[in-house]
C-alpha cells in the first residue's frame, strides 16, 4: 500500500512537470511569433532614402488612379485591409486583400496572384469564428474569373 501511494505521488509530479514545461514551451512560441510579426511590420513600413528619391512626383489624384496591385508581395505591403483564411490546413496561405475598391487573391504557398473583384466596399469575417471572409458589394461590382470557396460576396 505504501509503495502504490509513491507511485502516485511520482506520476502526480511527472505530470505536472510535463504540464509546466509545455506551457512555457507554448509561451516561448508565442512571444518569438509576435517578435516576428512586429519585425515584419517594422521591415515593410520603413523605407530607405534610395526608395524614397526614386519615386515619381506624380500628382497625388493621378497616383491614387493607378494603384492597381501587381504581385502578393506589394499587396501584404499596401493593401488596405487584408484577411487571412482560417479553418483548414494550409488556410493561413490564403489571403484576402482589399485596395481601392479591389480585392486580390493571393496564396502564399503557390505565389498565385490574381484580381478578384472591383466595386467592393468592406471584406471582413462576419463572425469572430468564422471560416468564410465576407466582401461587401458596391453598386458596379464587378467580378473576375473564379471565386475562392471560403469567399462571399454581400
Amino acid at each position: 500500500m505504501k509503495k502504490l501511494k509513491y507511485l502516485i505521488v511520482i506520476i502526480i509530479v511527472c505530470v505536472l512537470v510535463f504540464v509546466g514545461i509545455e506551457f512555457f514551451r507554448n509561451k516561448e512560441n508565442q512571444t518569438q511569433n509576435d517578435n516576428n510579426i512586429s519585425n515584419d511590420v517594422n521591415n515593410n513600413t520603413t523605407e530607405t532614402d534610395s526608395e524614397t528619391e526614386n519615386k515619381t512626383t506624380e500628382p497625388e489624384e493621378n497616383q491614387s488612379k493607378n494603384t492597381e496591385i501587381k504581385n502578393g508581395e506589394e499587396l501584404l505591403e499596401k493593401a488596405e485591409k487584408t484577411l487571412v483564411a482560417r479553418g483548414w490546413a494550409g488556410a493561413s496561405n490564403n489571403i484576402i486583400g482589399l485596395k481601392d475598391g479591389i480585392i486580390y487573391y493571393y496564396n502564399k504557398g503557390t505565389g498565385e496572384f490574381r484580381k478578384l473583384a472591383t466595386g467592393i466596399e468592406d471584406i471582413y469575417y462576419k463572425t469572430e469564428d468564422s471560416e468564410e471572409i465576407t466582401a461587401k458589394q458596391g453598386e458596379k461590382t464587378e467580378k473576375f474569373g473564379e471565386t475562392p470557396t471560403f469567399l462571399i460576396y454581400e
